[in-house]
């Protein structure tokens, strides 16, 4: 991600000062007000949703770009959850 956003102009400084690599999803989902899934991965379509939602600030929003995550599931837990391409 730091090569891409490199390549689109971004100043390294600002790369690096907002920019995060985690080791697993959970670690990522700290903190965080948004997700977005942009990835087929297994590790993605099994995640232990109530964990997430615990880790994350709220509003807590999802937005699956592969509809991966099932969307029923998110919204139970308590996610404002978005299945890119598939309308509200």
């Amino acid at each position: 991600i730091h090569q891409d956003l490199a390549y689109a102009g971004v100043p390294a400084e600002l790369i690096l000062s907002n920019v995060e690599i985690c080791t697993d999803p959970y670690a990522a989902a700290k903190g965080a007000h948004a997700l977005a899934t942009l990835t087929e991965w297994d590790e993605f379509r099994n995640l232990d949703l109530p964990r997430v939602y615990d880790a994350m600030l709220k509003p807590a929003f999802v937005f699956d770009g592969r509809a991966v995550l099932p969307s029923e599931a998110l919204k139970k837990h308590g996610f404002d959850a978005f299945v890119i391409g598939k309308g509200a």
